[in-house]
Formats: C-alpha cells, sequence, structure tokens
C-alpha cells in the first residue's frame, strides 16, 4: 500500500467512539493532560530542551496539529505507576 492509500484507510475508518488510550507521563503533567483531553483544548507535547532541540522542525509541525485534534474525550482516568501491575 502506498502512504496515500495509507493515510485514505485512515480517513474514511478513524473513529474514536471505542478507542482507548494509554498515556505515560510526569504526575506534575497528567491532571493539566486529563483536563485537556476532557475538555477538548490543545494538549501540546512537552520535550525536555535537549530533546527538542534537536527536533526537525517538520516533528514541532506535526506535534503543533496534533495538539489541537480533538478526541472528544468521555472519561479519563489517572493511574498511578506503582498501582499498575498489582
Amino acid at each position: 500500500a502506498t502512504l496515500d492509500e495509507v493515510n485514505q484507510a485512515i480517513r474514511k475508518h478513524w473513529q474514536t467512539d471505542n478507542m482507548f488510550v494509554t498515556i505515560v507521563t510526569d504526575d506534575s503533567e497528567a491532571k493539566a493532560l486529563a483536563d485537556s483531553l476532557i475538555n477538548n483544548t490543545p494538549s501540546p507535547m512537552s520535550y525536555s530542551n535537549l530533546v527538542k532541540s534537536g527536533l526537525p522542525a517538520e516533528v514541532l509541525a506535526e506535534d503543533d496539529e496534533v495538539a489541537a485534534y480533538q478526541l472528544n474525550v468521555k472519561k479519563v482516568t489517572v493511574v498511578d505507576s506503582a498501582d499498575t501491575f498489582k
């Protein structure tokens, strides 16, 4: 399949009604990210300065697009990593 065919299939079939997503983040960012998802507000990527300085402009531009994508999230559960494998 070509890139264009894959992108067409994604546009045709992508939906978020029954999607489950796991995001791993620092405790200091979890509440703000959860609020952004529930409220459909942008949730921009965050990188350390060292990592960000090495990223191409194309990646940062794509991050901006993804940050603004509304998922229409209905429920967010924040789980402490210490409780993950009990």
